[in-house]
């Protein structure tokens, strides 16, 4: 055999080593993969899960376990000690003292259930808003009342007062206000309980009564005076008046009146304002003049309507007015007539249109009547139910009581 030249034995070397790789390979290829799982992703450890070696438990005893000692897992839960109880008269121990002075109780905030109390301090805006707004109530009447006595010679005496009162009010509102500012729920219930204690709706009453009863008193006079009047007139003896009653009702008014003017005249003033009552509830007398010559004035015209139907419902829309006024509900019948004069003259106007000219349309004049009727109706209804729901409706009064039976 010949020699070969240098380049083919390195040629040759070459291929039998990675023959000999190949065949390397393939028999330790089963091995190798027998004992890798290629269904998890390897993941490298880090400083946080490399395994710790396992420590060896120590020999040396430990110390008995309180409530500041380490833990130890080598060691079964022990109980935590109690605290003893000092003895009577003893000094507790600083740690209680300091656990004591922090604990605070808890508020009840619940009294039933679903319902929440507030806290002791709270305070609710709506009675300040209540306060505040008496005040100018009370401050508008004041600067009126002040007018009024500047007119008035000899009532310096009451100016004065007035001024003072006038001051109250403005030292009530500046404290409930800064105390409302600076969030003092302290002070700002002291300052609502003193305003409520000085009661000055009482003191303005009888400021009033001293100012604004002298000027009602002499009105009621003159219109009693009317009314007594008028009442024996035969003219108006026709209108369909009780007047029985209408003369006993006018007797009582005129003792109720000599009550006030003699309680104003003695210097009592809240006797005076009750008495004053009795127009305020049952009617003044210039309710019962205002009926009676609006009534008259209806009954003069109605006596140009020469149509029977027009008159009849006309007849029958005061008809309500009428039974008002004979049981001494004044009042009620002069709300009823202050709500069907204005368009009975109306519709009467366009009754004697037709009457007239023979012009207009009575079918559309009839159906309005008819509603006014309804509309009286329901307001009588409605004045029933308001003095039920505050009592029996007053009836005849009698001279020898001056109060509501």
């Amino acid at each position: 055999m010949e020699q070969l030249q240098p380049k083919h034995h390195h040629f040759i070397l070459g291929c039998a080593s990675v023959v000999s790789a190949l065949v390397i390979l393939a028999v330790g290829a089963p091995y190798i993969f027998a004992q890798t799982d290629t269904t998890q992703q390897i993941i490298p450890d880090t400083s946080l899960t490399v395994p710790q070696p396992i420590p060896t438990p120590s020999t040396t005893p430990l110390p008995t376990g309180t409530p500041d000692s380490t833990f130890n897992p080598n060691l079964p839960p022990q109980p935590i000690p109690q605290l003893a109880t000092p003895a009577e008269g003893a000094t507790p121990p600083l740690e209680q003292k300091i656990s004591a002075q922090n604990v605070k109780p808890a508020p009840q905030l619940f009294l039933d259930e679903g319902e929440v109390q507030p806290p002791q301090d709270f305070i609710d805006p709506r009675e300040v808003m209540n306060a505040l707004r008496d005040m100018t109530m009370m401050r508008n009447e004041l600067k009126r009342f002040s007018k009024q006595l500047a007119k008035s010679p000899g009532s310096t005496g009451d100016v004065t007062q007035v001024q003072s009162l006038l001051k109250n009010l403005d030292e009530f509102s500046q404290a409930i206000k800064a105390a409302q500012k600076g969030n003092d729920n302290e002070n700002l219930r002291e300052a609502l309980q003193e305003f409520w204690q000085a009661q000055l709706w009482d003191e303005i009453n009888k400021i009033r009564a001293k100012v604004e009863l002298p000027k009602e008193l002499k009105t009621i006079e003159k219109e009693l005076k009317r009314a007594q009047k008028l009442s024996t007139q035969a003219s108006f003896q026709k209108l369909g008046f009780n007047l029985e009653n209408l003369k006993t009702n006018l007797e009582v008014m005129r003792q109720a009146y000599n009550e006030v003017t003699t309680k104003l005249q003695a210097n009592e003033y809240e006797e005076a304002m009750e008495a004053m009552q009795q127009f305020h509830d049952n009617g003044h007398p210039g309710e019962i003049t205002g009926v009676i010559y609006r009534l008259r004035d209806l009954q003069r015209f109605l006596k140009k309507i020469k149509d029977g139907d027009v008159r009849a419902q006309i007849t029958e829309i005061l008809q309500p007015v009428l039974e008002s006024f004979n049981q001494g509900e004044f009042r009620d019948a002069r709300e009823l007539m202050d709500d069907a004069f204005p368009q009975l003259m109306q519709l009467g106007q366009v009754a004697l249109r037709i009457q007239q000219s023979r012009t207009g349309n009575k079918g559309l004049m009839m159906e309005q009547f008819g509603e006014l009727e309804e509309k009286i109706r329901a307001k009588l209804e409605g004045l029933d139910n308001d003095e039920k729901g505050m009592g029996s409706r007053p009836q005849v009064l009698t001279p020898q009581s001056t109060t509501q039976p």
